[in-house]
């Protein structure tokens, strides 16, 4: 969603407005295949958590008919009551939301695990359990319906295990996609009364992974779509082995220094407390050493080839 992207974006004519869209453009070097775009969903999700931290997201009229929701105002205060009624006690309704997950710091609104703690399924089930015994209001249920409608948008945009991805038969996923779709069109903000870049990006994010999964799993060859696959987090994760020896905005010279470091000796774990999922494909250096060897000429060769590509 950085500006780059977006101007990037215009100039081939992609574009995600309320009431147009264009998701692809035909690829320059195949006329029967098409280059699609989207925006990277984890930081959409963080994008949603950041925007109800300063503001109201109000659903439309239609959608609180259909749910029959007590409200149509969407806040993160029944979250932070939430959190206040929980504080002192032993036993949690949701264990995983803190007072940082509310009130969230500079570098804590970077983490994925905290935006989707706080948009999860079991934020929703304890505001409703609040809700039944009274300790919360009835308007608290719009909010918990709208963590479970973004919860189950981001599991079906970021599944990274065969149970999770899109087979033919995922009409649950499907439709949970679908709803966030229709539902994000018509949403409005108490800030101000515009389309914001969160809506853009999760319009046209969702769009192409259901064009995808109609061309690759419905109509192409494909048995299922892993959505997971298509986000940045391997990127992510390599950034962050980067900085984190030693400088938080490496020089291009140093940058390429700690690469090469990097990819040398696998130095490629990921911190417990990374803000991204552990991407789970096979590095250069796991490639090279799964490779049949039948002879000492053949480790030789491996051997130059490395010490080649590690000086460029």
């Amino acid at each position: 969603m950085g500006i780059a992207n977006q101007d990037m974006w215009r100039t081939v004519g992609v574009h995600s407005c309320k009431d147009s869209l264009q998701n692809y453009i035909q690829h320059p070097c195949s006329s029967s295949d098409r280059l699609y775009f989207m925006a990277d969903p984890p930081h959409l999700l963080k994008n949603v958590r950041n925007s109800l931290l300063t503001q109201c997201i109000i659903l439309p009229a239609t959608v609180v008919t259909q749910f029959g929701l007590p409200s149509n105002l969407v806040s993160v205060d029944h979250v932070r009551k939430l959190v206040s009624l929980q504080d002192d006690l032993h036993l949690k309704l949701a264990p995983a939301l803190k007072k940082a997950h509310v009130f969230p710091g500079q570098y804590q609104k970077m983490r994925v695990n905290m935006a989707s703690a706080l948009l999860g399924h079991t934020t929703a089930s304890a505001l409703r359990y609040c809700v039944s015994v009274n300790l919360l209001p009835r308007e608290a249920l719009s909010t918990a319906w709208f963590c479970d409608a973004v919860n189950s948008w981001f599991d079906a945009m970021n599944a990274r295990m065969i149970k999770a991805a899109l087979f033919k038969t995922s009409a649950g996923k499907l439709e949970a996609l679908n709803q966030l779709l229709t539902v994000i069109r018509d949403v409005k903000f108490t800030g101000r009364d515009s389309w914001k870049p969160i809506q853009m990006g999760i319009q046209l994010s969702t769009t192409t992974i259901l064009d995808l999964h109609r061309d690759l799993v419905c109509n192409g060859t494909y048995n299922f779509l892993m959505s997971g696959r298509l986000t940045q987090d391997c990127v992510e994760n390599l950034f962050s082995c980067i900085r984190g020896r030693g400088d938080s905005h490496p020089s291009p010279v140093l940058f390429r220094h700690n690469l090469r470091v990097i990819s040398l000796s696998q130095y490629m774990h990921i911190a417990p407390s990374s803000s991204y999922d552990v991407d789970d494909s096979i590095y250069f250096l796991d490639f090279l050493k799964t490779r049949p060897v039948s002879s000492a000429t053949a480790v030789d060769d491996d051997a130059a080839f490395v010490d080649q590509h590690a000086c460029t």
